[in-house]
């Protein structure tokens, strides 16, 4: 990356071959054409003590490699192109107060060249000798017209081989060479300070502590089955990975509390209303209570009269479980006030009416349907309250029967 300097190469490069200097590869032994070439560049003879007598007989160690136009001699990486103790080979050395250009022997340096510990530079351009021996720009820095300046944009450092923000990139996060590297995750440079960018598949940071990353392994699937904390079946949510949640289902009519709110079923038409009606008429005169679905039914004239619109409520169909609550006409006497769970009336009537479905047990608000009759007038009583239920016992004369079923007292919860 370093431009300038290869210009700096290049340039010293033109002037030697300008001047008619044969430069030996930086690998190569220097031999005696060399110095028969010399008179015609300018070149000091040199005598037998600075001829090359072969490749410096110590080796790299495995695995050394040089840069670019450097060569390995005497146990290190040498510029065979200025340094005079290596000058063009690794076993040429320039006699004293001669300097090394190009890798070749001289008197003194070219044109434009300046000696520096025995090498010729150009202190115009030379970054380890900008405007004078030993001046070295800093990191960041290069030397223009003898002079170290800046060349970075403002708020960037030069690292490496490129200039950079050390506030935001990852691999020099804060300094040159502080890269970023969280566990389980892809790191950011935020305000020169390492953060976890984002987890891996798999993991997630739910401790806080940004230094270890994304600490814990999650298993969550989105859209797969789960339970809720009410125990029906729901969906797993996978926004807050920390702590992934079971969604409730919506409710639907099955006499349960689907989506976990404390109550069943809340929607229109899970359930449908039972009318109470009196008829002084039945049965034989002596009076009888209705319970119907049908509004036609629970008022007909000319003398019945609805006492509850909405005495209690049954689902519609059998969300599971439930059983069938029939209105019964009585075969004795015609009355029609006797319910029942049998579609045979018990053996003593027929079906006219099918009311909706009753359940077997509480739930949901359910609360128990009483059977009660009252002999001498032949008229059964369905209460759904225990209070009711024991003012008809004590006041009217009605008498226990049993419990018929679980009914509920509005259309929903």
């Amino acid at each position: 990356m370093r431009l300038l300097s290869l210009c700096v190469f290049t340039t010293l490069l033109f002037a030697a071959c300008a001047k008619g200097h044969d430069v030996p590869p930086p690998t190569t032994r220097r031999d005696a054409s060399l110095d028969a070439r010399a008179g015609d560049t300018g070149v000091a003879p040199l005598d037998g003590s600075a001829l090359d007598s072969g490749r410096d007989a110590s080796a790299p160690d495995a695995g050394t490699t040089c840069p670019t136009g450097q060569a390995f001699c005497d146990g290190a990486c040498r510029d065979l192109t200025l340094d005079p103790s290596h000058c063009g080979g690794c076993a040429v050395r320039c006699e004293a107060g001669n300097v090394c250009a190009s890798g070749a022997c001289m008197l003194s340096c070219p044109g434009g060249t300046t000696g520096c510990a025995g090498g010729c530079v150009d202190t115009q351009s030379d970054e380890a000798n900008c405007g004078a021996c030993g001046t070295i720009c800093a990191t960041g820095q290069a030397c223009m017209a003898g002079a170290c300046v800046s060349f970075c944009a403002p708020g960037e450092v030069y690292c490496t081989d490129r200039c950079v923000d050390t506030s935001s990139d990852v691999a020099n996060c804060g300094g040159c060479g502080l890269a970023c590297v969280r566990i389980q995750a892809s790191a950011a440079c935020v305000s020169r300070g390492c953060r976890v960018d984002r987890c891996n598949a798999g993991f997630a940071d739910c401790d806080g502590n940004d230094a270890n990353g994304c600490e814990l392994s999650v298993s969550c699937a989105a859209g797969s089955s789960c339970t809720t904390r009410c125990g029906t079946t729901g969906s797993s949510d996978c926004s807050d990975a920390c702590a992934p949640s079971c969604t409730p289902p919506a409710e639907v009519c099955n006499a349960a509390d689907d989506d976990c709110d404390g109550s069943c079923d809340e929607l229109a038409g899970c359930r449908t209303s039972i009318y109470r009606s009196w008829d002084p008429t039945l049965p034989g005169g002596n009076g009888g209570h209705i319970y119907t679905k049908e509004l036609a039914v629970a008022g007909e004239p000319p003398d019945r009269v609805i006492e509850s619109a909405q005495f209690f409520w049954l689902y519609t169909s059998d969300p599971g479980g439930f059983r069938p609550l029939y209105r019964c006409r009585l075969n004795s006497s015609g009355a029609t006030n006797f319910l029942a769970t049998s579609a045979g009336c018990e053996g003593a009537g027929v079906v006219v009416e099918t009311l909706g479905y009753i359940a077997p047990s509480a739930g949901c608000g359910g609360v128990p349907l009483y059977r009660l009759v009252n002999g001498s007038i032949g008229d059964h009583f369905y209460p759904p309250s225990a209070s009711e239920r024991d003012a008809a016992i004590s006041t009217y004369g009605y008498r226990l029967e049993s419990t018929v079923g679980y009914v509920f007292l509005a259309d929903r919860g």
